[in-house]
């Protein structure tokens, strides 16, 4: 049976938070894990008002994809404390232990609402499911390129939804914002413990391109 299409939208200036390759606002993803996605459209007209959102139809339900908003903040602000309790516990003397959401809060809206920051909210039935923060950088060290890029902060899915392709859609979401701002290349930063995250960049490209490496130094006997 032939999948209903969301009719794409033509304007002067077009911006599509998807597929880069797709040459048009609508794009089929067809990874493993989102073979049950229908299309995708995005307008500017939706960007500005703040409402952008990417449309996932399912035969059970709709994953919608949509910029954050400050009302957003306390989700974000309660799954964080997931993403901070798993880095905790393996590295105690570098993150600090797991508080109140409202801990955190001006470190989310920063992410939210910052100068050249975004950050993506999945939802299923009008209920957040995931979140993906991200960054331009203008590269300023003169003994690199002068390249702008994407940098990707944190990336996380709650429990229930994960392995469902939410994670990818996120991330691929964010490389389609990136290149719609002028960004030549994505970059995040993962812990060597986080497997199932490492696992998750690979699948989708990125490769190792330096290695950060720290030594605890004993605290000085008074």
């Amino acid at each position: 049976m032939r999948r209903p299409q969301m009719p794409v939208q033509n304007h002067s200036r077009p911006i599509a938070f998807v597929s880069a390759r797709s040459r048009l606002s609508e794009v089929r993803l067809d990874s493993p894990e989102t073979r049950h996605c229908a299309r995708a459209t995005l307008t500017e007209q939706q960007a500005r008002a703040n409402s952008t959102s990417l449309h996932l139809v399912t035969s059970m339900t709709e994953i919608t994809y949509r910029l954050a908003a400050r009302n957003d903040v306390r989700f974000i602000c309660e799954l964080g404390q997931e993403v901070n309790r798993l880095h905790h516990e393996v590295w105690p003397q570098i993150f600090a232990a797991p508080s109140e959401p409202q801990r955190d809060e001006e470190l989310w809206l920063r992410a939210i609402e910052g100068d050249g920051s975004a950050t993506f909210i999945a939802e299923k039935a009008k209920r957040p499911i995931g979140f993906v923060t991200c960054q331009l950088i203008d590269e300023t060290n003169t003994l690199a390129q002068p390249i702008r890029y994407c940098r990707i902060g944190t990336v996380c899915v709650v429990a229930d939804e994960r392995g469902h392709g939410v994670g990818r859609s996120l991330m691929r979401l964010v490389e389609d914002w990136g290149t719609s701002k002028g960004a030549v290349d994505t970059r995040v930063i993962v812990w060597k413990f986080n497997a199932r995250a490492v696992k998750l960049y690979e699948e989708l490209g990125y490769v190792v391109r330096s290695m950060t490496l720290g030594k605890l130094l004993s605290r000085a006997t008074p």
